[in-house]
């Protein structure tokens, strides 16, 4: 998040499906192993995750609620089974499965990959 903010961007929100495809064919380009960072979390509210704040006036914006889906249609990619929060996961990655292959999955938050996407403000 310091590395996005510090350009003055913010860690991806990603609001729908021609965005995520945007993101996911940008980090087929990079041909990494690795997975990568997005801006959701539910740190503030167990199972319920929001898009992190874009700056300290603003405050979290709901999207997915774990045990009933979608919040007010908002889009997400959790691969099948996931959010799970298996040991305390409360931040979202893009996860690379392989062959071009991406979907969102939940990790912890102290979890190191070397790949994460930033976007503009707006």
């Amino acid at each position: 998040m310091q590395f996005c903010t510090s350009r003055g961007q913010h860690l991806a929100h990603v609001e729908s499906e021609e965005e995520n495809a945007f993101i996911y064919h940008a980090l087929i380009a990079l041909d990494s192993d690795s997975d990568a960072w997005m801006g959701a979390t539910d740190q503030h509210q167990e199972g319920l995750w929001s898009w992190a704040a874009r700056d300290a006036d603003e405050g979290l914006t709901p999207f997915y609620a774990r045990d009933e889906g979608a919040i007010d249609g908002a889009f997400n990619d959790w691969r099948a089974g996931e959010p799970n929060d298996e040991g305390g996961e409360d931040c979202g990655i893009f996860e690379n499965r392989g062959n071009g292959a991406w979907v969102w999955d939940d990790r912890s938050c102290q979890t190191h990959f070397a790949l994460l996407v930033c976007e503009d403000p707006g």
